[in-house]
């Protein structure tokens, strides 16, 4: 639940989605980058701790938004 909602909210600053309370895609990266970093390091905490499903869900999140993450720096 944590990294879904972790998720939901990496693609809402990264303008995946809109915000659901304005209707509108805006873009945080400054934000974004806080929520991933989030994420990766519950990635890597978590090292081990997981089973395949959980561990396949965060590091498909992690690898999504980081790369829409740099898409967006350029």
């Amino acid at each position: 639940m944590l990294v879904q909602q972790l998720s939901a909210s990496a693609s809402m600053q990264l303008g995946m989605t809109p915000n659901p309370i304005t209707r509108k895609t805006e873009v945080n990266l400054q934000a974004a980058e806080m929520t991933v970093g989030i994420l990766e390091t519950l990635l890597f905490k978590t090292a081990g701790n997981l089973n395949k499903a959980e561990d396949a869900l965060l590091s498909a999140a992690v690898r999504d938004m980081k790369l829409k993450l740099q898409e967006l720096k350029k």
